[in-house]
């Protein structure tokens, strides 16, 4: 019976599951190191199926050679800091970064072999099943919000106890695979959904996100567009224009709420000093970092830092993934990560892939003030899809047939 199951699974299902349910289990039962393991461990469960249907696994030399260097600018940094007689030394959390290392190792594998047969049928059928996926919990946390608002609008909603920007961050997510559907209603009602809950939510990134990748994927491709007729061009141009004489103001304002930025704007909400003391972390270990897993206070804090100031306390983390890439592994992976960003962002751009542009460009903002690394939750790993993805060979025909579906768009 299992046998049988394990054989007549699609493969695009088991691995839309395997990426999502992690997901479920982080948001309701906990987001405790223990169950989060457990919970990411899934990941490894569609490329052990695929050694059970075909015995075997054909990588790319090409690939493996970039992965070892990119694993040896993660891991030897923090081995170094780790043997190292500076004071911060213990901090370093190897067994966490191996854990990492690992499941990351075995996603990129897996999504490598799922991906490499016809990579734009399979991505699109992957993002859409995960869609219908994270249907579920995305509409559970659309409506608590709602209740949540409803109940005591003083109060910022924390729907099922997550913090806000956390379930924005799903909500996120839920937009982004949205792009990939096909049906209009369905996908123009989660966008939607998406933009009322972070609203909501008080999520500035996961609104102003959501707000980018819908430029992206349908004005973008209009500006840059070059049978554009000039009379258009200058009719729309002369009534902005028109606009930012009459109504300035009203749409300075309007623009502002509608981003949230007229709230908790101060010093980027307490962000701005934890940059400022990365950067100067980065200025003074810039090849080797602190060690993964380590927060630039150490064991101690600045003076000048607010009194009530706790060791570790998740609002002086660095909100910026690429300045915390660097504080903690050094510049070499940063570098490596930023330039692998950059080349998928010129294929896609190239292809004029906006679904995907929209998604690399949506996910990069939000990482530029979350609390992340190379981290493998649900939103990260989209962006390692659509990475690897960018960096797969594609058929010119079927190239040619997006662009003119997307047309349709």
């Amino acid at each position: 019976m299992t046998d049988h199951l394990i054989k007549n699974i699609p493969a695009v299902t088991l691995l839309a599951l395997a990426l999502v349910i992690p997901t479920y289990i982080t948001f309701f039962i906990g987001k405790e190191p223990l169950i989060q393991g457990l919970a990411f461990s899934i990941y490894a469960l569609p490329l052990l199926v695929m050694l059970f249907r075909s015995r075997t696994l054909h990588t790319s030399g090409r690939l493996i050679f970039f992965w070892a260097l990119f694993l040896a600018a993660w891991v030897i940094p923090s081995l170094i800091n780790a043997a190292g007689s500076h004071l911060e030394s213990e901090l370093v959390r190897l067994p966490v970064l191996f854990f990492h290392v690992t499941i990351l190792t075995l996603l990129v594998v897996t999504l490598y072999h799922y991906l490499k047969p016809d990579p734009e049928k399979n991505f699109h059928q992957l993002v859409v099943t995960m869609f219908w996926a994270l249907l579920p919990i995305s509409l559970l946390i659309a409506l608590k919000t709602l209740y949540l608002e409803g109940y005591n609008p003083t109060l910022r909603p924390n729907p099922f106890g997550i913090h806000p920007n956390v379930a924005a961050e799903v909500m996120l997510v839920f937009l982004l695979c949205a792009t990939q559907v096909r049906q209009a209603t369905v996908k123009w009602l989660a966008y939607a959904v998406t933009i009322a809950t972070c609203y909501l939510l008080q999520s500035r990134g996961g609104l102003i996100a959501s707000y980018l990748a819908l430029f992206i994927l349908y004005g973008y491709p209009l500006v840059t567009q070059k049978n554009l007729q000039k009379k258009s061009t200058l009719a729309i141009g002369g009534l902005l224009v028109m606009g930012l004489l009459f109504f300035y103001q009203d749409l300075y304002d309007l623009i502002l709420k509608a981003s949230m930025l007229d709230m908790r704007t101060q010093d980027i909400s307490g962000r701005g000093q934890v940059w400022l003391l990365g950067l100067e972390s980065i200025m003074a270990r810039p090849w080797t970092g602190l060690g993964f897993w380590v927060n630039p206070m150490g064991l101690s804090y600045p003076a000048h830092f607010p009194a009530w100031l706790t060791l570790g306390h998740p609002a002086f983390e660095i909100h910026n993934a690429f300045i915390r890439i660097a504080t903690e592994n050094g510049l070499v992976l940063l570098a490596m990560t930023l330039g692998l960003m950059g080349f998928a962002a010129h294929r896609l751009h190239r292809d004029k892939n906006y679904p995907e542009l929209a998604t690399l460009m949506s996910v990069t903002f939000f990482l530029c003030f979350a609390t992340r690394h190379l981290t493998l939750n649900l939103m990260n790993v989209l962006l390692y899809m659509v990475i690897l993805k960018a960096t797969l060979p594609s058929n010119p025909k079927k190239r040619s047939k997006r662009k003119t579906n997307q047309e349709g768009h």
